[in-house]
């Protein structure tokens, strides 16, 4: 964490490291999310069903918006580094069957 608690009322920014193969299934986030690509690269995708032909690649430098309540999944084939900045309370909710990656 950088600034900030996503449990509570208020901004918060907070960093993430995540490994080369890494997945999050299809979710939602009560508010909008701003993500910043520091390193590596990121697969983003919308939809209720994961699908890893369908996606917008974003690399180092990059900067998108999820949107409320759009329901996206996103992974990794090489080390990334983000910053999500957002206001809390802020989470992230599962859709489907699918939950957490195993």
């Amino acid at each position: 964490m950088l600034e900030g608690d996503p449990k509570k009322p208020g901004i918060f920014t907070m960093r993430l490291r995540l490994p080369p193969g890494a997945r999050l299934n299809p979710h939602t986030h009560p508010i909008d999310e701003r993500v910043t690509i520091l390193s590596g690269s990121i697969h983003v995708a919308f939809g209720e069903k994961f699908d890893g032909t369908a996606d917008k690649t974003f690399t180092a430098g990059a900067f998108y918006i999820t949107p409320t309540p759009a329901p996206h999944f996103v992974w990794t084939d090489e080390e990334c580094v983000l910053q999500v900045t957002g206001m809390g309370p802020w989470g992230l909710t599962y859709l489907n069957s699918e939950g957490p990656p195993p």
